[in-house]
């Protein structure tokens, strides 16, 4: 979360600096540069200037307005998280991924944690699966586990023990999951889990957001009690959002 944070604050920074640039050669007290100019340009188009995006390439607009808005919001999660990281409080908080710049460096950094606190080698957390908080019917309980919430499902239902088929076909496109818990676990727990549970689990792509255009992770969901279970949701192409 610090390295999250350093990062973040490097990238205000630079914002900043190029920002001021452009106000400066607005009142005269500095030379028009060509970075100046480019980036002038594409604000007033509305756009994000190249070199910005560059910075944070998979940004969630092409609106510089929206854009910045993200900058502003991300920065301020990642030092309220930070404050709970600093009192060892952050995993008993609800986290919700799309507040990060890059949620993938903070899944990486729980699986080291998970593998310190589990006692267990970092490369044998082969699974990273999720159920819902307080559900009755968790077939395991976990050792370390977070909480998400706000991740958005497409192509199926979960109704905290299963994948299940959305209601009717007037359900939105995008649904909120329940607020969720997931785990590292190695591929011994994960058979011996199965084994308990007597149904069937499958991996469900995490995407960035719902353009599937750049992949995150994949979570591990039970999918029902019959093989085609597995086949029917892959099909009505179900996977997990962290943005729209």
């Amino acid at each position: 979360m610090s390295l999250e944070l350093k990062n973040a604050r490097v990238f205000v920074k630079f914002l900043d600096r190029r920002i001021k640039a452009i106000d400066e050669a607005i009142k005269g007290s500095t030379l028009i540069s060509g970075t100046i100019q480019s980036d002038a340009t594409a604000l007033i188009s509305g756009i994000i200037p190249e070199k910005w995006q560059e910075r944070w390439e998979h940004g969630p607009s092409t609106q510089i307005q929206l854009w910045l808005t993200e900058v502003i919001n991300k920065t301020s999660s990642l030092i309220q998280w930070h404050e709970k990281s600093s009192r060892n409080a952050l995993l008993e908080q609800e986290i919700e991924l799309s507040g990060l710049f890059n949620p993938n460096i903070f899944l990486n950094a729980f699986k080291q944690l998970t593998a310190r606190k589990i006692n267990q080698p970092l490369d044998s957390l082969d699974h990273l699966i999720v159920t819902v908080k307080d559900s009755k019917n968790q077939p395991y309980k976990h050792e370390c586990s977070i909480l998400l919430k706000n991740l958005l499902m497409q192509g199926a239902s979960f109704d905290g023990v299963t994948l299940a088929d959305q209601i009717s076909e007037d359900d939105p496109p995008l649904i909120n999951l329940p607020l969720c818990e997931i785990s590292w676990i190695s591929d011994a727990t994960f058979k011996e889990m199965k084994v308990k549970a007597s149904m069937y689990y499958m991996q469900v792509p995490v995407y960035f957001s719902a353009t599937r255009e750049r992949l995150l992770t994949q979570l591990v969901v039970p999918c029902g009690y019959a093989r085609e279970d597995e086949q029917k949701f892959t099909l009505s192409g179900c996977a997990f959002f962290v943005n729209q």
